[in-house]
């Protein structure tokens, strides 16, 4: 097992995903979260699905930056989008998928 580079830790308090704090350990990142109004929220604030979606965009995009400088390739306005799809089955489950 490869030995641990970086660990984030971010604690959500209050109400989750309908208006709770998520807050990292250093306090870099502080948002306030709200159930989209996609889901029959108020919407206003961000939501874990966005919150997911950014983070793994920019771990890819930094993966494929990294694998571009091993072969030295430059790349210049290079982008990744994310998509985190959540699902409700009919078996009352939810689910998350991302492109």
């Amino acid at each position: 097992m490869a030995p641990v580079t970086y660990t984030a830790r971010v604690a959500v308090t209050g109400e989750g995903r309908n208006g709770g704090t998520a807050r990292s350990e250093d306090g870099l990142l502080e948002h306030t979260l709200a159930i989209p109004k996609e889901l029959g929220g108020a919407g206003g604030a961000t939501n874990p699905e966005q919150l997911l979606a950014a983070g793994w965009a920019a771990c890819f995009l930094g993966a494929l930056r990294r694998a571009a400088a091993t072969r030295h390739i430059r790349l210049t306005s290079t982008a990744i989008t994310a998509e985190i799809t959540l699902t409700h089955g009919d078996d009352g489950e939810f689910s998350l998928s991302a492109t």
